[in-house]
């Protein structure tokens, strides 16, 4: 009976692996000025899943409807980054009009508004910024937050405001479209936004939306590898979400790339890369697609450290939008470039 006792016990970890409890962390969690991340996005309805330990969330074949980029940004580098004066890092997804602020320190992450680069410029900055995540953050940690900003459109001064509960509720293994993934914390979020309109004080309507976010988080990978929203409003139900495909993401060492510049832009035929750096050896420069597809490769050999500068040739790439990185090896560095 013992004999038979070990053997099952046997079996159930060979057939259930366990793995590790991931902790968020400021350093392997958190979006960096010059990170970018490719993304699928998807609307259909789908089963977040159980909470809990050890899960294993299976979304292998979800159907994707778009594909984007989402890009971490200097505020200077923006429309409105004179306006959001105590952000950090702004974001932008595929060269829209929109831009979100945020604040990153090694103990949060808070969410400072949005600008809208349309003919009218929308500006919704929170005088209450809103968490969106805390430092470090385990299995079962909590917290909760508020929110308020308003702005005013046609007229019509809105009043943007709501509260946030967030659980780190589950942890195990995850299967997307791109990939497996291991040792991932799902967080969940359960926020309620208001819309309060107004014209000249009085008061018209309120409008309000309940939303439940999942976010599974990877190690060392600075966005959440998969994303589900779901939202209801006055009962009307509605799921949105993406999951990561690739990555490029800044690394913070001494043999670093600076100052690095690509022009003209937008190109045609060829553009000349300039940059810096303090390493010698082997660099190699690359483009890559929307889908983070590599499209070109070309591999150079510095014999000097200090300022480069090197010609490219465009001649194979259709018109459209793509990335320039440059990978020393240690470091990388990338940007945004336009074919016409």
């Amino acid at each position: 009976m013992k004999k038979n006792y070990v053997l099952i016990i046997l079996m159930a970890l060979i057939t259930n692996p366990v793995f590790s409890q991931l902790i968020i962390t400021y350093d392997g969690n958190c979006p960096q000025i010059g990170d970018v991340f490719f993304q699928s996005y998807f609307n259909e309805q789908i089963d977040p899943g159980p909470s809990g330990e050890n899960q294993n969330w299976v979304f292998s074949t979800v159907n994707i409807f778009e594909t984007g980029v989402y890009e971490a940004m200097d505020p200077s580098e923006t429309p409105f980054g004179n306006i959001f004066t105590e952000s950090n890092i702004a974001y932008n997804i595929d060269n829209q009009e929109s831009f979100n602020y945020g604040y990153n320190t090694s103990t949060e992450s808070v969410n400072n508004g949005t600008g809208f680069n349309s003919k009218d410029q929308l500006i919704i900055h929170y005088t209450n910024p809103s968490t969106l995540m805390i430092y470090p953050f385990s299995y079962n940690n909590t917290f909760s937050d508020t929110y308020f900003g308003s702005y005013t459109f046609e007229g019509l001064e809105t009043h943007e405001s709501g509260t946030s509960n967030v659980i780190a509720d589950g942890w195990g293994s995850i299967i997307t479209p791109a990939a497996t993934y291991n040792n991932v914390l799902r967080v969940k979020t359960e926020r309620e936004h208001i819309d309060s309109v107004f014209m000249e004080d009085m008061f018209l309507y309120a409008t309000i939306t309940n939303y439940t976010d999942f976010a599974w988080y990877a190690p060392n990978i600075k966005s959440p590898v998969f994303a589900i929203t779901l939202s209801n409003c006055t009962g009307v139900c509605d799921t949105v979400g993406y999951y990561t495909t690739s990555t490029q993401q800044v690394v913070n060492i001494e043999d670093n790339i600076e100052d690095f510049k690509v022009y003209p832009n937008p190109a045609s035929d060829k553009i000349l890369l300039s940059f810096y750096t303090n390493k010698t050896g082997k660099i190699t420069i690359s483009v890559v697609d929307l889908t983070g597809k590599e499209i070109l490769q070309y591999q150079r050999n510095l014999i000097l450290n200090g300022l480069q500068s090197f010609d490219l040739s465009l001649n194979k790439l259709e018109n459209g939008l793509y990335f320039v990185k440059i990978d020393n090896g240690n470091s990388t560095s990338s940007k945004k470039i336009i074919v016409r």
